[in-house]
C-alpha cells in the first residue's frame, strides 16, 4: 500500500510547493545518475579505442560549437522559467527566435570552419566542425514546449525526453568506435543524441510552435535574458577559455588529455550542481517574497552540495591513479595530476555554485555575472605563468584558483538575500569535511594493504563510502540534541577537542608501560584502566587465573598475597602451573579471584567459574574480563566470544551476585583497535617505508577512535566486559 502511494506521488501530480520540489529532484537526480553513468560509461570504452589526439580534435570542434552558441545566447528559456505569469503567448516568438538562431549559426560554424582549425594548426578539424554544426540546427528547431518540464517541476517527463538522446548517444558512440576506432564515433553519436532529442520533444510534449515574432515580448524576455547572455559569455570563458588556451598553446594531445581529465574531475560535482540548479531555481522564484521559507531551502540545498561533493572530491583525489590505470589505461597516465587539481576547484564550484540558482530564482540574475566575472578576471591574470611553469597542471590550477575567487561575494550576497549567519555556513561543511577525511584515512590504509586491481577498487570504493555514511549518521544519532540549537556543530567541535586532548595526554602518560606504536594499546590501557577502578574490590588473597606475567599487580595495591596459577611457567611470575578447570586450591581460601582474557580460552566456561567459586570465600569478589569482539588469538584455544548477557548468565548460575558490569569501549573504540591489528598484520610485508606509516597510522587511530568513542559513545559494538560478581552465602 505505502509502495503504490509513493510511485504515485512520484508519478502523479502533487499538491504542494515542497511535493513537487521533492519529487523533481528525484526525476532530476535520477536523470543526471542515469544519464551520467552511461556517459561515463561511453567515455571509459570509447577511451580505450581511440587515442588522446582524437579526443583532441573533437575537443576543438566542441569548442567552436560552444563558443557560437554562447556568444549568441538570447537567455529566452530562463526568463520563460523565472516568469510567474502564463508564458503561452511568448513561446512561438521564443521558438521562431531559436530556430533562426540555429540556422544562421549552423552557416557560420560551416563557413568559419577552416579557419577555426587554421587558428589551433589542426586541418583535420575541419570536416568534423562542419558536421556537428547539424546539431545547432537540430537544437534550434527543438519543441519549446519542453520549458513546461523545468518550469512546472515535471521532470518525470525531461526524464525520457534527455536520456533517450544519451541512450542513442551510447550505443552509436560505442558501435561506431569499434567499427571505424576513429573521432568520427564522437562525432556520430554527438549527432545521434541530438537528433533523438529533436525528435522526442515533440512526442513528450503536445505543444506545435509556429513561425511568429513580436518584438514587444522578445524585449521582454530579453530584459531578463541579457544577464543571461552575458554570464553565459563570461562562463564560456571561464569553463572553455582554457581549453583555447590549452589548444593554442599546448597543441591537440595536450587538450585530449585536459579534457579527459576535466571531464572526469568535474563529473560528479558538476552534475551535482545541474540537478540542484533545476529544482532550486524554479522553486527560489515561486518562493522569492518569502524571506523564511527562503533561507530554510537555500540551507538545506548547501547542506546536500557539501556532504555529496565534499566526500566526492575526496575520494576521486586519493583513487585518481588507480582510476585512471585500471579504466582509462596506461596512455591516460599524464592527465593524473590535472586531475587532482580539478577535483578540488571542481568541490569549490559546487558548492558556491548554490548561489547561481538562488540569486536567479530572486530575479538578481546580475550577481550570477559578477561572480563568474570575478572568476574570470583570475584566470585571465594567471593561466599564462601557471602554464608556461606547470603545463597542463599549470592551467588545471589557474582554473581552481579562479574557482575560488567569487567566495567572499557568494557569502556576502547569499548572507544578506536569505539573512544567514556565517555561522550557519561554517557548521554546514564542518561535518563533510571531518567525515572526507575519516574516509581518505580508510583509502590511504587499504591502497596500502592490498594490490589495486578492479574488483580491490570496487572494494575500496565501497569501503570508504561505508565509512563516511557511518560517520555522518552516526554523527546525527548521537548528537540529535544539538540539531535544533544555533551551534550544535561547535558544540560538537568542543566535545571531541578535549577529548582528542584528553587522550593525547593520557597517551603520553603511560608511555613506560605501553609503548608508541603498540597496536592492542587500546585494549590493554581499557582494561589497565578497569583494573585500577576494580581494585576496590579486591582484598587480602587474590587469585589471578591465567596470569601471564601479572601486569595487572601493581593495581591491586590492599591485597595482602598476590597468586599467579597458569598452564606454564613460561613467564618467571606464575607461582602455580595449572588449568582453570581444575584449580589445585582448598575450599574458599581467596578472598578475590581475578580472570582477564582467559575465559574464552577455555573449553567449558561455566566449570572455570564453579572453580572459582570453590575456591573463593564466601562474600568474596571475581574480577572478570571477557571479549564480546576481537580477533582470533592464542589458537587453536580461541573457543568463544561473549555478551553481556552470557557472563550475567554464567556468573549468577554460579552463585554470583553482579557487583559491576562495564563495557570495554563503544563502537569507534572497537573499530579502532581492530584497524589497528589489521594494520599490523599487514605491515611485515610493505617495506621498510610501508612498516614506519603503518606505525604512525596506528598511533592516530588509537588517538582518534579514544577521542571519538569519548564524544559517541554506543556499546552496542564494544570489544569486550569488565565483569564483577560477588559470592552468595550458602542457604542451608
Amino acid at each position: 500500500m505505502r509502495s503504490a502511494e509513493a510511485i504515485k506521488q512520484l508519478f502523479g501530480p502533487n499538491q504542494t510547493l515542497s511535493q513537487r520540489v521533492v519529487r523533481g529532484g528525484i526525476w532530476v537526480f535520477g536523470l543526471r545518475i542515469a544519464s551520467r553513468a552511461l556517459t561515463l560509461m561511453r567515455t571509459i570504452v570509447v577511451a580505450r579505442v581511440l587515442a588522446p589526439g582524437d579526443f583532441g580534435l573533437m575537443g576543438i570542434a566542441l569548442l567552436a560549437m560552444s563558443a557560437l552558441e554562447t556568444f549568441s545566447q538570447t537567455g529566452f528559456q530562463a526568463a520563460l522559467i523565472q516568469k510567474k505569469e502564463d508564458i503561452r503567448d511568448y513561446l512561438d516568438t521564443g521558438w521562431t527566435v531559436s530556430a533562426l538562431r540555429g540556422l544562421v549559426l549552423f552557416a557560420v560554424l560551416y563557413l568559419a570552419a577552416p579557419y577555426i582549425a587554421l587558428f589551433f594548426n589542426t586541418p583535420a578539424a575541419t570536416p568534423i566542425m562542419r558536421v556537428i554544426g547539424i546539431s545547432m540546427l537540430l537544437n534550434g528547431l527543438t519543441n519549446i514546449g519542453v520549458v513546461y518540464f523545468q518550469k512546472e517541476l515535471e521532470f518525470n517527463k525531461q526524464f525520457v525526453y534527455q536520456l533517450s538522446g544519451t541512450v542513442a548517444d551510447l550505443v552509436v558512440a560505442i558501435t561506431a568506435a569499434l567499427l571505424l576506432q576513429s573521432v568520427w564515433a564522437l562525432v556520430f553519436g554527438l549527432l545521434a543524441g541530438n537528433f533523438v532529442r529533436f525528435v522526442m520533444s515533440y512526442m513528450v510534449h503536445p505543444y506545435r510552435p509556429q513561425v511568429r515574432f513580436e518584438a514587444g515580448r522578445a524585449k521582454e524576455l530579453y530584459g531578463f535574458g541579457r544577464w543571461v547572455f552575458g554570464s553565459s559569455v563570461l562562463f564560456f570563458l571561464v569553463t572553455q577559455g582554457d581549453d583555447i588556451f590549452m589548444g593554442k598553446l599546448l597543441g591537440v594531445v595536450a587538450l585530449g588529455f585536459y579534457q579527459m581529465a576535466y571531464r572526469v574531475g568535474n563529473l560528479p560535482t558538476t552534475e551535482l550542481v545541474h540537478v540542484i540548479a533545476q529544482v532550486s531555481f524554479p522553486a527560489y522564484s515561486k518562493l522569492q517574497d518569502k524571506t523564511s521559507k527562503l533561507r530554510e531551502g537555500f540551507l538545506r540545498v548547501l547542506n546536500v552540495t557539501s556532504l555529496i561533493s565534499i566526500p566526492l572530491a575526496g575520494g576521486i583525489f586519493m583513487l585518481a591513479p588507480e582510476f585512471t590505470r585500471i579504466f582509462l589505461g596506461d596512455k591516460w597516465m599524464p592527465m593524473v595530476s590535472v586531475l587532482r587539481v580539478l577535483i578540488i576547484g571542481g568541490m569549490i564550484r559546487a558548492i558556491i555554485g548554490t548561489g547561481g540558482s538562488l540569486f536567479s530564482g530572486v530575479g538578481k540574475p546580475d550577481l550570477v555575472f559578477k561572480m563568474t566575472l570575478a572568476r574570470l578576471s583570475v584566470m585571465a591574470v594567471s593561466i599564462y605563468p601557471l602554464t608556461l611553469f606547470w603545463g597542463i597542471t599549470g592551467t588545471a590550477l589557474s582554473v581552481t584558483l579562479g574557482c575560488s575567487a567569487p567566495i567572499l561575494l557568494w557569502v556576502v550576497k547569499t548572507m544578506q538575500i536569505a539573512k544567514i549567519a556565517l555561522r550557519d555556513y561554517l557548521e554546514l561543511v564542518f561535518l563533510p569535511i571531518f567525515g572526507t577525511v575519516v574516509m581518505c584515512l580508510v583509502i590511504l590504509l587499504s591502497k596500502a594493504l592490498m594490490e589495486i586491481n578492479c574488483v580491490s577498487f570496487i572494494f575500496i570504493v565501497t569501503i570508504a563510502l561505508i565509512a563516511y555514511l557511518l560517520f555522518i549518521t552516526s554523527f546525527y544519532h548521537f548528537n540529535s540534541e544539538f540539531l535544533h540549537r544555533d551551534s550544535f556543530v561547535a558544540a560538537w567541535l568542543s566535545r571531541l577537542a578535549k577529548a582528542i586532548m584528553m587522550d593525547i595526554k593520557t597517551y603520553l602518560r603511560t608511555l613506560e608501560a605501553l609503548p608508541y606504536f603498540y597496536e592492542g594499546r587500546l585494549i590493554t590501557q581499557l582494561i589497565n584502566d578497569e583494573m585500577r577502578k576494580c581494585s576496590i574490590y579486591a582484598t587480602g588473597r587474590l587469585l589471578d587465573i591465567g596470569c601471564g606475567s601479572k601486569p595487572y599487580r601493581k593495581c591491586f595495591v590492599n591485597v595482602n598475597e598476590y597468586i599467579g596459577v597458569d598452564l606454564t611457567r613460561g613467564e618467571k611470575d606464575v607461582d602455580v602451573v595449572a588449568g582453570a578447570l581444575n584449580l589445585p586450591f582448598r575450599q574458599e581460601c581467596f578472598d578475590t579471584a581475578l580472570s582477564t582474557q582467559v575465559l574464552e580460552h577455555v573449553p567449558d566456561p561455566e566449570k572455570m567459574i564453579a572453580e572459582i567459586n570453590y575456591v573463593l570465600k564466601e562474600g568474596g569478589y571475581l574480577i572478570l574480563t571477557a571479549p564480546q569482539t576481537g580477533r582470533i588469538h592464542g589458537e587453536p584455544h580461541d573457543y568463544y566470544r561473549f555478551t553481556k548477557y552470557g557472563l550475567k548468565f554464567l556468573l549468577e548460575n554460579n552463585g554470583f551476585a553482579i557487583e559491576y558490569l562495564k563495557s570495554q569501549g563503544g563502537f569507534w573504540l572497537t573499530v579502532g583497535q581492530l584497524s589497528c591489528f589489521y594494520i599490523q598484520f599487514n605491515a611485515p610485508r610493505l617495506g621498510i617505508a610501508g612498516r614506519v606509516c603503518a606505525k604512525i597510522l596506528i598511533v592516530i587511530i588509537s588517538i582518534l577512535s579514544k577521542a571519538m568513542d569519548n564524544v559517541h559513545y554506543w556499546d552496542l559494538d564494544t570489544l569486550g566486559y569488565t565483569i564483577v560478581g560477588k559470592k552468595q552465602e550458602r542457604v542451608s
